[in-house]
């Protein structure tokens, strides 16, 4: 097998087939260090689950309030979107975009259709796009609180005078960023 471009490899995890026997939603918290005001992160996760494998998809929400919703956007649309079989991972990507889902719910749902059409089709993203298999390089979120209590800025160089070589991503408020700490 030829490597795969990007746009192939999109085409290629979207012909997937899925046969879906069930779906469920969990929501909840979990302990992470520096996360906004030190309380634990809300969490909800979707699950997709067929032929003995699963495919889980994580929402990334900042609230309780916006976890039950995204439980409640599951119940709503699953059914309708991910039916039973019949259906191919990117047939499932254009039923959500179609009933109006917010991106990251679409993202969470859509990544479990991923997981268990690969896990389904015995394959992986390497076979798949005939690239060799490589190390996966995780990339550090700046919490709010973090951000808040120091600034950006400062929150940013603590981080790479402890780890010089991190990746990372600065988690921002639902309001946005302003632009004046980072003058």
């Amino acid at each position: 097998m030829s490597v795969l471009g990007p746009g192939e490899l999109a085409e290629r995890l979207a012909d997937l087939p899925l046969a879906v026997e069930a779906w469920e939603t969990r929501i909840g918290e979990i302990p992470v260090r520096g996360y906004y005001g030190g309380r634990p992160r809300p969490t909800g996760e979707v699950r997709l689950t067929g032929r003995g494998r699963t495919g889980r998809g994580e929402n990334v929400d900042w609230t309780p309030e916006d976890q039950r919703r995204f439980e409640a956007v599951c119940r709503e649309v699953l059914p309708a979107a991910v039916p039973r079989s019949g259906i191919a991972v990117g047939e499932v990507g254009l039923r959500l975009r179609a009933a109006g889902l917010e991106p990251h719910h679409r993202a969470a749902i859509e990544a479990a259709a991923v997981e268990l059409g690969l896990g389904q089709a015995s394959t992986d993203l390497s076979a798949l796009s005939g690239r060799a298999r490589r190390p996966v390089r995780f990339c550090r979120s700046i919490g709010r609180a973090e951000v808040e209590a120091h600034g950006p800025l400062a929150a940013v160089e603590a981080l790479l005078a402890a780890r010089p070589a991190a990746r990372l991503t600065l988690d921002s408020p639902p309001a946005g960023l302003s632009p004046g700490p980072w003058a």
